[in-house]
């Protein structure tokens, strides 16, 4: 019936508050103008707040295995971070999956303290397409914890070098340096 409107528990898998709130403003939105926003294709973060916490948003590896997805994984460890060690905050991890080949972010996944606060840009690159090579003009500030986004923007740079391009690279530096 196109003049019933829900949000929430009773029509949404992901049961979390946020989600419920972004539902309830695409009906409200429904019902008073025309356009008919659909809340199906909201992309909804998670996050368990537990120490340390867990925030994922898009697909896992296990959901993309089980679909028979190919992708790439880039994995940075908070120990190998600077503000991880100063601010004893060194367990933990950020992991970002991406099509094989490709920048297009399926799912990301953080664990460690504060991971829901840090969970945020990637929430917006994958709500709104952006790639890791879009991403990978951010200037972040340093040393924070988001330095793990630049160090999975580097590791995905490094796979774009192709053989040529990485031996002219090591020649010139060679003679420069």
């Amino acid at each position: 019936h196109p003049h019933i409107y829900a949000a929430g528990d009773v029509c949404a898998a992901l049961q979390f508050t946020h989600a419920a709130d972004a539902q309830a403003r695409i009906a409200v939105r429904n019902a008073l103008f025309p356009g008919g926003a659909r809340a199906d294709t909201l992309v909804i973060p998670w996050c368990t707040y537990t120490r340390p916490e867990l925030a994922h948003v898009g697909a896992t590896s296990r959901e993309l295995e089980g679909a028979g997805r190919a992708f790439d994984r880039y994995r940075v460890e908070f120990g190998e971070l600077d503000r991880g060690q100063t601010d004893d905050a060194a367990d933990g991890f950020a992991e970002v999956l991406t099509a094989r080949g490709s920048d297009r972010i399926l799912g990301a996944t953080i664990v460690g303290r504060d991971a829901g606060e840090q969970l945020s840009p990637l929430v917006l690159a994958l709500t709104r397409g952006l790639g890791l090579k879009r991403l990978g003009s951010l200037v972040l500030p340093y040393p924070t914890r988001s330095e793990y986004l630049r160090r999975i923007l580097d590791a995905y740079s490094r796979t774009r070098l192709t053989p040529f391009t990485a031996g002219t690279l090591r020649w010139w530096l060679a003679r420069t340096l």
